[in-house]
């Protein structure tokens, strides 16, 4: 109570005026106003640091949700193992604008989901997501497994 009275000495001195009992309840509650306004700004602040926080953590399993590699490329066991020896017939440099697909295409007439799958599993070390290829990138193109002709 004395740091209030102190505080109030304060306020009404630098105004000119001699502290009473209506005016100092009304200094007491500038004051108060004053250090929950403090408080309050400290507090905004500590929510908005563990936002952001929290908004990073969470961009950041996305991403790693994103770019997880895909593991079987989609194929039957029997397919895959067939990729991973197949014998390589061909090797395509990515250019800007290519895809998976339209690559499956080029070599095999189709660019349906097994096709472009093949390559996939054929280039694993180079492939871990079929939307992320990039220009520069060389892919062996695998012979087409039995299953797969017309």
């Amino acid at each position: 109570m004395q740091i209030e009275e102190d505080k109030n000495k304060g306020f009404f001195s630098r105004l000119g005026k001699k502290a009473t009992k209506k005016t100092a309840a009304k200094a007491t509650s500038k004051v108060k106003k004053v250090e929950t306004e403090a408080a309050k700004k400290l507090r905004t602040a500590e929510l908005k640091k563990k936002l952001a926080e929290s908004k990073a953590k969470a961009a950041k399993a996305r991403i790693q949700k994103a770019y997880k590699p895909t593991g079987s490329a989609g194929l039957k066991p029997a397919a895959k193992a067939k990729a991973a020896g197949a014998k390589i017939i061909a090797t395509h440099r990515v250019q800007k604008g290519d895809t998976l697909s339209q690559i499956a295409k080029k070599y095999y007439g189709s660019g349906a989901a097994s096709y472009y799958k093949l390559i996939q599993s054929a280039n694993p070390d180079l492939i871990k997501d079929v939307n992320l290829i990039y220009p520069g990138q060389v892919f062996k193109i695998p012979e087409l497994p039995d299953e797969l002709k017309k």
